[in-house]
């Protein structure tokens, strides 16, 4: 049974490389019921099988810019104060 199980598995997992052996279990249910996921994650390691990991992507290195200082008191929150007071006055008329 599980050398016919870990051929299966085998298959499965180099016709489909991203299927880890979680999806293989999916797969094998219709024609295995028994099968639990402990046994297909066994014969998966000991067949010494593994998703590659993907890398994550590396992005060029942009300058940092420092934060604008408000040249006034009231400056810095004023702007976003007005704008959210206008935003209320025109939402609620339509």
């Amino acid at each position: 049974m599980n050398q016919i199980l870990s051929g299966k598995i085998v298959a499965i997992a180099h016709a489909r490389r991203r299927f880890g052996y979680r999806r293989i279990h999916d797969l094998l249910r219709p024609e295995h019921p028994g099968v639990n996921h402990k046994r297909v994650y066994r014969l998966y390691k000991a067949a010494d099988l593994a998703v590659r990991k993907r890398r994550k992507a590396k992005r060029p290195m942009s300058e940092r810019v420092p934060l604008q200082a408000a040249s006034m008191v009231n400056d810095a929150w004023s702007m976003d104060f007005v704008s959210t007071a206008w935003s209320t006055v025109a939402g609620s008329s339509v």
